[in-house]
Parts: C-alpha cells; structure tokens; sequence
C-alpha cells in the first residue's frame, strides 16, 4: 500500500526563514549604505581638494604680480561704510595699470587697481552657492577695485588706505572659495618685509615688524583651508613675491603710452 506523505514547512520553520531574511537583507542594505556615504566622502574630498588648488593658483597668480602689498593690522575703508583689516582673515594689494588683471589704463601711470582677499560669511552670498549644512560657513572673496592714485614723487607716500570712493570692477565680488575654515586659514598675518626699497618711496620702511604702517611688504605667505563638517579638510599653503621695488620714478605726469618728457621711461 503506497501512502501519499505531504511535505512543507512548519509555520515556526516559515517565521524562522523570514528573521533570516529580514537578517539577510538588513545586512546588505547596510552595506551598500555605508559604501555609498565612503564614495561620497571621497568625491566630497576630491572635489575640495581641487577647490582649495585652483583657489590659490588664483590668489598666487594676483599677488605675484602686486606692486605693493598692504602690511598686516591696516584698516582698508571700503564703500557703504565697510572696513576690513589686513591680517589673518584679509589681504590688500595694489596692480599696476595695464596689466592682464588692471586691463583698463587710466590716463596717468599714478594709478593703480586695488585688490582685497578677504574671508566672508557663507550666509551673505547664499542666494549663489544655496545652503549646504554639511560645509564650514565661510567663504574668500575677491574685489577688485579701480583707479587708486598712489603718486610716484620724492614725498615717498604710502598707498591710501581709504577705497570708498572706489569702483568695484565689473561691478562683481568674485567667489574664490567656499567652505573656508575660518579659524585655521592665514590669509597674511606674516607678511615679510622688503630688505631695500627704491629712492623715491623714501617714506616706505624697510627693517621693521611687518605690521608697521609704512612698512614694505615684499612677500605674504599664505594658508588656505577648507572643510566639510565635521572633520574633513584640505590645505593647501604657498609664500609668493611680490614686485614692490623699484618703482621707476616720478611718473605722475606721464601719459599712457609714456611721452618723451624727462622722468618718463
């Protein structure tokens, strides 16, 4: 006699393969989980390590060719009542005109465009960059201003330190960097001072602390750094010459091109 034996699962066999399975896939989503936020992490960090380069392969390419830098502890007036002091969070110099960042050549050689690297709050320029939590809230700005006169003559001046009545080129604050971590980045709190000067900025200093007033500022060493939140960062530092002295001589009335008038090269 044959008998007919129907096989199956329990229902506690059942409960128990459905835990191991709940088990299961827990496990694997965790995993893909946690591989997509490593990938993440290392395209965020790839992407702010090409920040903090092309950001001060700009800052270098400006401050290399600055005429004159600004010593640390000045406070440069901007328009509608702002100031910013030069130092750890700021760095002012001045470019020639006509030249490849002072494009616009004024009708004298006495003047100059003044530039300012300085670190902002995120929060300012959010309408551009949108808020993002998970980045330092800061940001380095760049501005550009036009047609500062710094007369070349025997009086030996120093730059002006007041910008108001400035115009801001192209009417834009460049966005440099963003995610700049405020309390580590060094914009020029160290400035090095020039070992000679030219005759005829007999006023600017020379041998003195880089914060002196009329001191000649011949190099900046600077230190950029940006973060994610809440620990990764990237950094990236570079000291860079600049071109202070000589200056050429008196050349406040000198037309652009130079005439042929004494003083004028």
């Amino acid at each position: 006699m044959i008998r007919n034996i129907r096989q199956g699962f329990t229902l506690i066999e059942t409960l128990i393969a459905m835990v191991m399975l709940g088990v299961l896939l827990t496990v694997v989503v965790q995993l893909f989980t946690s591989q997509n936020q490593v990938n993440n992490s290392i395209m965020g960090y790839s992407d702010l390590t090409a920040d903090v380069r092309m950001s001060t392969v700009r800052m270098n390419e400006l401050l290399s060719q600055a005429t004159y830098i600004y010593p640390a502890g000045q406070t440069i007036d901007l328009p509608a009542s702002v100031q910013v002091t030069t130092g750890k969070t700021a760095v002012a110099f001045l470019l020639a005109s006509n030249t490849p960042y002072c494009p616009s050549p004024p009708a004298l050689r006495k003047r100059y465009c003044a530039v300012l690297y300085n670190i902002e709050a995120r929060s300012g320029y959010t309408s551009i960059l949108g808020t993002n939590a998970k980045v330092s809230p800061y940001v380095l700005t760049e501005r550009v201003y036009t047609s500062l006169d710094w007369p070349q003559s025997g009086t030996g001046l120093t730059p002006s330190k007041n910008w108001s009545a400035l115009t801001l080129m192209n009417n834009t604050v460049g966005l440099v960097a963003d995610a700049v971590d405020n309390a580590a980045t060094d914009l020029g709190s160290t400035p090095v001072v020039a070992a000679r000067k030219s005759n005829y900025d007999s006023n600017l200093a020379v041998g003195v602390a880089s914060n002196t007033a009329n001191a000649l500022i011949q190099a900046v060493r600077v230190k950029l750094v940006l973060k994610l939140l809440p620990n990764r960062i990237a950094t990236r530092e570079f000291s860079v010459l600049a071109q202070p002295i000589p200056r050429q001589g008196p050349l406040d009335n000198c037309p652009v091109p130079p005439a042929t008038a004494p003083n004028c090269p």
